[in-house]
């Protein structure tokens, strides 16, 4: 591997572990764009990132706390955000079928608004609205239901109490949901 490829050799080890070449090819890609994170944030060579992860599994870079990213695959697209703020993104196939866990990834305003709306994508909005919102908090999926939402329009808004907010991406790829969930203040 050419010496500029921005992987730090962790990453590499994580994606040779991989059994599917698929998995193999999404994990180095996301590996990728982690390293391009680091070398924007820091001027560094990502070859010497060194991660950290929280309780829940969440990386971060070791030596740089305060810069924060986040990563999600779905099918053949990675994808991430890079800010100075706890951020979490998340990004599924629009045809990915998700009903069958409303019990447990959804409020009980969640189902009323899907019920009344529309949309016949709102289920999976709503979906990867909540877990960019849960991988901003450093938290995992099991904490999905532990937050409101207000809706500012149809693909933004706001936790209830203000501290994250969302946005479902209108220039996610075709055939793709895609939301960055960010900390309002520092």
């Amino acid at each position: 591997m050419p010496a500029s490829f921005p992987i730090c050799e962790e990453r590499i080890h994580a994606a040779a572990s991989c059994r599917m070449e698929e998995d193999k090819r999404r994990s180095l890609a996301a590996a990728y764009l982690m390293g391009k994170f680091y070398e924007q944030a820091t001027g560094k060579d990502p070859a010497g990132m060194r991660l950290s992860y929280n309780s829940k599994g969440k990386p971060y870079f070791q030596d740089y706390p305060g810069v924060c990213f986040n990563l999600s695959h779905a099918g053949d697209v990675v994808f991430g955000a890079l800010s100075d703020k706890e951020i979490g993104v998340d990004m599924e196939r629009a045809d990915r079928k998700i009903l069958a866990l409303s019990d447990h990834a959804y409020t009980k305003a969640d189902r009323r608004h899907i019920e009344e709306s529309e949309d016949p994508l709102m289920p999976i909005k709503i979906w990867v609205i909540r877990e960019s919102i849960a991988k901003a908090m450093g938290l995992g999926l099991s904490a999905m239901t532990d937050f409101e939402l207000m809706w500012f329009s149809e693909d933004s808004g706001i936790t209830w109490g203000g501290a994250y907010t969302f946005h479902l991406l209108k220039d996610a790829p075709e055939g793709y949901i895609a939301c960055i969930s960010e900390r309002t203040g520092k």
